[in-house]
Formats: C-alpha cells, structure tokens, sequence
C-alpha cells in the first residue's frame, strides 16, 4: 500500500464518494498515492499497487476541533520539594536592621582569680587648707627661722631660674 496524505492541497487527493462503486466508477485504476474518502464507510481509501485494487485504510477523516472543555479541579497539594542552595550575598546596600534585645546573663561561677600587681602612683593631689594654729607651747622660734631661711633660698633659687629663663627667650 503507499502513503496516504489528508492535506486539501494534495495532488493524490481525490475527493469524497459517496460509495466505492462510485470511486471505481470515476477512477477505475488509481495511481501511487492517490487516495479517496467514502462517505458510506466514513473512512479513506487508497490504492493498492499490489493488488491494483481501492483498499479501504480504515482511517477516519479528522473532525472539526471542538470547543474547550472546562478547567477541571485543582488536584491535591504536592509534598515540599527539598530545599534549596543558599544564593549569593546582595549586592544591594539596605540600612542595618535594630540592635535585638540583650541576651540573659549568664551564670557567675568559678573562684575569684589572685589579686593583681599594685598600679603605678598617682599623681599629687592638690594641697589641703591650713590647719588651725598648733596649742603647744615649745621651743619653736628655732625652727621657724630655719623654716623661713629655707623658705627664702628656695625663692631666690625660683628667682634665678626664672631670669634664665627670660635670657634664653630674649637671646637667640
């Protein structure tokens, strides 16, 4: 049997009959490929080189396409597909979310370590107020001579070296 073609532009294509007598009435011997549509069988038919003979192929013409049926039911929801690869870092620059809450403070524990080494001195705090005037009577006119003889040598220390200093100043 040879191929057999449904397309309205086929040259092999020829035509509806009602019957096939009515077929081998108008084509009493077909050629290659050439084929017919018979309205009492609703099927095509072909001819057959072997047996050089209308052989009905037992195909039906396609209908018209019909309308759209409706949309059927929404089917059940499928399990959670595995989850994804992490993606890239953003490169888009967002403002910087709140600071969270301060965590809960966790429990002290073990021994209190070794005192450490002593720090270094500090400095000189500032002079305290006079104290009052001392009740004891004793040999102090003494002392408060050498006191104030060594107060005045050191103000003539403080003296010179301030007139050093104004020296280097002046002279370059």
């Amino acid at each position: 049997m040879s191929y057999l073609s449904t397309s309205a532009s086929d040259i092999n294509d020829l035509g509806y009959f009602e019957t096939v007598v009515a077929l081998e009435a108008a084509y009493p011997v077909g050629v290659p490929g050439a084929f017919a549509l018979i309205g009492a069988t609703n099927t095509f038919w072909t001819w057959d080189e072997a047996t050089t003979d209308w052989v009905n192929t037992g195909n039906a013409p396609a209908g018209t396409t019909g309308p759209t049926g409706t949309t059927g039911a929404t089917g059940p929801t499928g399990p959670t597909g595995p989850t994804g690869p992490t993606g890239a870092d953003s490169t888009v620059v967002g403002p910087t979310g709140s600071t969270g809450p301060t965590g809960v403070t966790g429990p002290s524990g073990g021994p209190i370590g070794p005192t450490g080494a002593a720090g270094p001195t500090g400095p000189t705090g500032a002079t305290g107020p006079t104290g009052a005037d001392s009740t004891v009577v004793g040999p102090l006119d003494q002392l408060d001579q050498l006191d104030q003889l060594d107060q005045l040598d050191q103000l003539d220390q403080l003296d010179q070296l301030v007139q050093l200093d104004l020296l280097e100043l002046i002279l370059p």
